[in-house]
């Protein structure tokens, strides 16, 4: 990989991070859905990301000894119990 190809890739993440409420601004704003990201609360960023967003990671935050769907099924079902 070289020096161009990994700078991409940090804004890459930085991006998907920021407009997955993962990471917050420095500066600037980011609109989805007609809501300013920087201005919600935590508890509604929570909101946010269990309502508008979703991630497949590729190795952290899962179950290890489930499959790829029944991680994605236990995340549906955890996310209908706390909505």
């Amino acid at each position: 990989m070289g020096r161009a190809d990994g700078a991409f890739r940090l804004r890459q993440t930085t991006l998907i991070n920021i407009l997955g409420g993962l990471d917050k601004l420095t500066s600037g704003r980011v609109i989805v859905d007609g809501v300013d990201l920087a201005k919600l609360s935590e508890s509604e960023m929570v909101r946010y990301r269990a309502e508008k967003v979703g991630f497949v990671f590729q190795q952290f935050h899962r179950v290890p000894y489930l499959t790829a769907v029944e991680n994605v099924y236990a995340r549906a079902v955890f996310s209908q119990r706390n909505g």
